[in-house]
């Protein structure tokens, strides 16, 4: 197979840790095919993510809907439904699987999904309930979906391999104006906070060497699983209270200009 896109993005502050956001995952199905040159309608298969629940695959639905809005009769699947939920590797099995399809030509069915049929219902997606020709007029194109914890999103377009191709991938526009850095927070050897590290950086007190022996993060407003929180190493709670200084900061953030580097 030929990897023709791929889209990536980050659903931000929503409605909670573990909620999905359709504007994150149409972002990142949006950014796969600017890349690719292709459009949705090039593409006869998907494989969604499908985590199974009835918030997560309404908000995959919804967000196909926008994307591929033009289809009728699109096939759909997900390998969750032959095997369970493979966790982190999820999104290779899933394009594992489509490349025995390409292989075969063949459209694979997706087990025990017969109230699945129902819920598309006026769709412009189908599920296949049993081995079909998977019919093409030129390369088999198929998509995958991968939306990850915390709303990290994937989307990968796939292409059959006949040889060399002659089409190129679109080029995307080099970025004008300024880069400007926005918000700040940083927590570093044993000072609680941005305000710390500049004391140190311009001589008001001694650069603190020693390691942090303890961080606090305020809970008030997290949106952050308890049972996780507690399982949450140290260097991760440090670099969480890090991010939300420098939210704090900023206040408005327009999602599609603006960037979180970590380090």
């Amino acid at each position: 197979g030929i990897i023709r896109g791929v889209g990536l993005s980050n659903d931000g502050r929503g409605s909670g840790f573990l909620a999905p956001s359709s504007e994150g995952q149409v972002r990142a199905m949006q950014s796969a095919y600017a890349m690719s040159g292709l459009s949705p309608k090039d593409i006869s298969l998907v494989e969604c993510h499908a985590t199974g629940t009835t918030v997560g695959d309404g908000t995959e639905l919804q967000s196909m809907k926008q994307v591929f809005g033009e289809h009728e009769g699109l096939s759909i699947g997900s390998i969750k439904a032959n095997m369970g939920h493979p966790i982190t590797a999820a999104g290779v099995a899933g394009l594992i699987k489509v490349l025995g399809a390409m292989r075969a030509r063949v459209i694979p069915p997706s087990r025990h999904a017969a109230e699945g049929a129902q819920t598309l219902e006026n769709t412009p997606f189908r599920l296949a309930t049993h081995p079909e020709p998977w019919m093409s007029d030129g390369p088999r194109r198929a998509a995958l979906s991968a939306f990850g914890f915390g709303g990290n999103n994937a989307h990968l377009i796939v292409e059959e391999y006949e040889g060399p191709s002659t089409l190129q991938p679109a080029q995307s526009a080099k970025p004008s104006g300024a880069l400007a850095i926005v918000g700040l927070g940083a927590q570093v050897g044993d000072g609680e906070g941005l305000e710390d590290l500049e004391a140190a950086l311009f001589g008001a007190r001694g650069v603190g060497s020693t390691r942090a022996a303890s961080t606090n993060v305020a809970v008030r407003g997290l949106k952050f699983p308890p049972r996780d929180l507690e399982q949450a190493l140290g260097q991760q709670l440090t670099m969480l209270g890090s991010a939300r200084e420098a939210i704090e900061a900023v206040g408005a953030i327009d999602s599609k200009r603006t960037g979180v580097f970590v380090g």
